[in-house]
């Protein structure tokens, strides 16, 4: 069995049953105080899309769209789906994770929606359109996921990071644009999971597709931290098609112009270069 559907499988069975366990855990915790009242994941989220700097390199940063008529931290070019299922299930997974049980018992009735890979095939896409019981699975997943892993970040829990991983894992199969940003972080990061400059590029690339504009910049500035000019372009070429406001598609494009100087500054031959029976005049 492959990976893929390893982690799959694990998601219709094992996490919500271990998410409701944590979930009970969790709400203890805080209610001895051990454990904060806030959710710094969503207010990641928010920043990173309604106000993002995206760094696309060690000498340029580039001042990236603000979605300020976005309905969620999202932005408003992922496909409705997300953003209805965003705008139905946030409060209600913020309610469980904070331990109200009838939101709880909400939750597992999402996620349990799904009880096998064959009831809730994975769509080809991010935009195809799904039911909105299987959107509100993949967004309580991303949701879970992103709480679960903030939580690992900030305690160092295991179980909360292997929890949060499966989650996003899952999303992202399901094609969630912000479930692809956060698990392309967790490669892109190395706590959580071992860092893979890979992975984390092909699911920023993935997120960009989505709709979700700052993992654009994200996968560019991978890709010009390890000198690979040809997918920094692409990428920033995807960033050009968001609608952009004129001084950050400007920006945008000095730093596609600085990278194609890069290139062809690397392609240039010098005179010490050419062969010795050829004379320079």
């Amino acid at each position: 069995m492959s990976t893929s559907k390893k982690w799959v499988l694990w998601g219709f069975v094992g996490v919500p049953v271990g998410a409701v366990a944590l979930l009970f855990t969790v709400g203890l915790l805080k209610d001895f105080g051990l454990l904060p009242e806030r959710l710094p994941w969503h207010a990641s989220a928010a920043e990173k899309s309604s106000s993002v700097s995206g760094e696309m390199g060690s000498k340029s940063v580039i001042a990236a769209l603000g979605d300020k008529e976005a309905s969620t931290p999202m932005g408003a070019h992922v496909a409705q789906h997300w953003t209805d299922s965003w705008l139905r299930n946030y409060d209600i997974v913020l309610q469980a994770v904070r331990g109200d049980k009838a939101a709880e018992a909400r939750v597992h009735e999402i996620l349990t929606f799904c009880r096998s890979e064959a009831d809730c095939p994975a769509p080809e896409n991010s935009f195809t359109p799904i039911s909105n019981e299987l959107a509100d699975v993949v967004t309580a997943r991303y949701l879970l996921g992103a709480y679960f892993v903030q939580q690992a970040r900030d305690t160092g829990e295991v179980e909360a990071g292997n929890l949060g991983y499966n989650y996003l894992a899952s999303a992202t199969n399901y094609k969630h644009p912000a479930g692809a940003f956060a698990y392309a972080e967790l490669y892109d990061e190395g706590k959580i999971a071992e860092r893979d400059t890979n992975v984390a590029f092909t699911f920023y690339r993935e997120a960009a597709l989505s709709g979700y504009f700052p993992a654009a910049l994200r996968a560019a500035g991978i890709a010009e931290s390890v000198k690979s000019w040809k997918y920094a372009l692409e990428s920033l070429h995807l960033a050009q098609r968001y609608p952009l406001a004129d001084a950050d598609r400007a920006k945008i494009q000095e730093e596609i112009t600085r990278i194609e100087h890069v290139v062809l500054k690397d392609s240039l031959v010098t005179a010490e270069e050419l062969p010795r029976t050829i004379r320079l005049f």
